[in-house]
């Protein structure tokens, strides 16, 4: 499954097992950046090589998991985590910090996430008997409580001051937020939305007209105007209308690799933004250049599977290098969602308290310093853009005040499905890193035996599931496609309800019986849980027939691809093509 090389801007390479280079061309210059790879004998990820010298190790038990992450900057070294431990089937319950702050994590008979400790901030969680979060309570900011409808979506949000309702339609729209005081029982904010009525589109916020393209793509949003490329992506923000306050270059992946801020008013260019991805699409870092072009600063984010560890915010000299640096500590929720930041001395400098769609700013300087801090990361698999007050969600771009995204999903509607609407109306419970939904895989052919006939992996909220000859493997999604970098693959995203996830997942995580090439094969779980839940494929036997089949029901709301990213060790069968 070939992919282009080149789309507008620039090229991304994965060319050999050890270095992968992305290059961006733009009108006022060129930007290099290089990211290298490590792994060890039995591929898995070691190490990174972030540009400017700075470096990433990973340190991995006898099963291959993580126990201990470690950065360096030239010849400086500093410890992001270490005593990393996990429970018998994946999720990690604890471990600690480089400054020292304690991470534990207790769950219940099922994995759901009911306590966690870090450091002396407590969480603990609650379920109801649809495993929907009914109860947070933290040691910060107190208890929230939560109400559902019967299809799973969050109807009310309730902390002891503020009570949010929100309605839906019978397609899933959201129709209404009302926000009341409970100290004055008054409604202190009510936000109506309506939508076209042959389409899912949003057409007012409380009776102001929000246009939109022949795509569907919203094209003007809280005072801003957007434009799209030829691929539907965005690809201008103006200010009043008139004045272009930033532009935005995708790759040959779909993912944003450059944007450029210009000074509203006189229009030059007053700086550069380019992105670095990971070869599994986790985005590690942006760079920011200066009008001239000059490189200026960076922020770099250090992963442990889908966890964020650290933000290194680096400042550079007039020859690239590093000049000087702060390296603070990420700490997430249970949907991996960063909520609060320390320093080396445990100092607590940033938190993010905010509704379930996400609505509620970010306090910078919690330590009263004058020095605000910096964190753009937001839900998993987004970033905050400054310029379009939205949030970057690798496809898609959400705005977390209507809780669904600007643009329609990339392979556009299907039925009935809503295509712009964000996990369901479920936030509390599921992520959607890509701005698609629970992934089927279906991997190129490689080697011999059952393999040389390719193979399917399912990927959901972070985990993929995979079925062999040894029997069920479960690991986080990132790890797993580290695993299987030496072969293409191409995922397809399955439209299911919150529900229909979880009965899909729990299906998956049940005995599997025995495996057998021709009866119950790599893609036969998958295909028996989906037929559960109401998608039948009729028990196709290869894997490329199973993706052809989900294609053609018109159940697919997305694709995407995994370019090899180092080449397969071993002879392969002929037919292995």
């Amino acid at each position: 499954m070939p992919v282009p090389s080149r789309q507008q801007s620039g090229v991304v390479n994965w060319p050999s097992l050890l270095s992968s280079r992305g290059w961006w061309g733009v009108n006022s210059g060129d930007y290099y950046e290089t990211l290298n790879y490590g792994y060890d004998a039995a591929r898995n990820l070691v190490q990174i090589g972030y540009p400017s010298s700075i470096n990433l190790t990973y340190t991995r038990n006898s099963a291959a998991q993580v126990t201990g992450v470690r950065l360096a900057i030239g010849n400086k070294t500093a410890t992001l985590a270490s005593n990393i431990s996990y429970l018998p089937f994946g999720p990690v319950n604890s471990l600690t910090w480089g400054n020292g702050i304690l991470l534990s994590r207790t769950y219940d008979q099922d994995y759901q996430l009911t306590q966690q400790q870090v450091g002396n901030w407590q969480t603990t969680y609650r379920y109801d008997a649809d495993s929907n979060i009914s109860e947070t309570a933290t040691s910060l900011w107190g208890a929230v409580q939560y109400e559902y409808d019967a299809l799973g979506r969050l109807t009310q949000e309730q902390t002891n001051s503020v009570k949010k309702a929100y309605s839906f339609d019978a397609t899933g729209n959201r129709t209404q937020r009302t926000t009341t005081s409970l100290t004055t029982s008054d409604a202190t904010d009510t936000q109506s939305l309506n939508y076209a009525s042959d389409s899912n589109r949003l057409t007012s916020i409380n009776g102001s007209t929000l246009p939109v393209d022949a795509a569907g793509n919203h094209t003007q949003i809280n005072g801003r105007r957007f434009t799209y490329d030829s691929q539907g992506r965005l690809s201008e923000v103006y200010q009043a209308n008139i004045y272009k306050i930033a532009d935005y270059k995708y790759n040959a992946l779909g993912q944003r690799i450059i944007k450029r801020a210009y000074v509203m008013g006189s229009q030059a260019l007053a700086g550069t933004t380019t992105y670095l991805y990971d070869p599994n699409g986790k985005l590690i870092g942006q760079t920011f250049y200066d009008g001239n072009g000059q490189k200026t600063s960076g922020q770099y984010w250090f992963w442990l599977d889908n966890m964020p560890l650290a933000q290194l915010t680096a400042n550079f000299s007039t020859l690239g290098e590093v000049s000087s640096s702060k390296l603070i500590y990420l700490h997430v929720d249970h949907l991996n969602t960063p909520r609060l930041a320390t320093d080396s001395t445990q100092a607590l400098l940033w938190r993010w308290n905010s509704d379930a769609y996400g609505v509620g700013s970010p306090e910078e300087d919690v330590d009263g310093d004058g020095k605000a801090t910096s964190i753009a990361l937001r839900f998993p698999g987004q970033i905050y853009d400054a310029q379009t007050q939205l949030s970057y969600n690798y496809y898609r771009d959400y705005n977390l005040d209507t809780g669904r995204y600007a643009q329609s999903d990339p392979i556009g509607l299907n039925g009935g499905f809503n295509t712009y609407g964000y996990v369901k109306g479920n936030p509390l419970s599921f992520v959607d890193p890509l701005g698609l939904e629970t992934m089927v895989t279906v991997w190129q052919p490689v080697g011999f035996g059952s393999s040389s006939f390719g193979h399917v992996s399912t990927s959901i909220n972070g985990t993929t599931y995979s079925w062999g000859p040894g029997g069920m493997t479960t690991l986080p999604t990132s790890e797993y496609l580290e695993k299987n970098g030496f072969r293409d693959g191409m995922a397809v995203g399955i439209d299911l309800t919150p529900q229909q996830e979880q009965d899909v997942k729990v299906c998956l995580s049940s005995d599997q019986g025995s495996y057998n090439v021709t009866q119950n094969n790599c893609g036969s779980p998958i295909q028996n849980c989906l037929q559960k839940v109401g998608v039948d494929t009729k028990n196709q036997l290869l894997p490329v027939s199973l993706g052809n089949r989900l294609l053609d029901m018109g159940v697919v709301k997305g694709i995407k691809e995994y370019p090899a990213s180092r080449p397969a060790t071993g002879r392969s069968a002929p037919w292995a093509k």
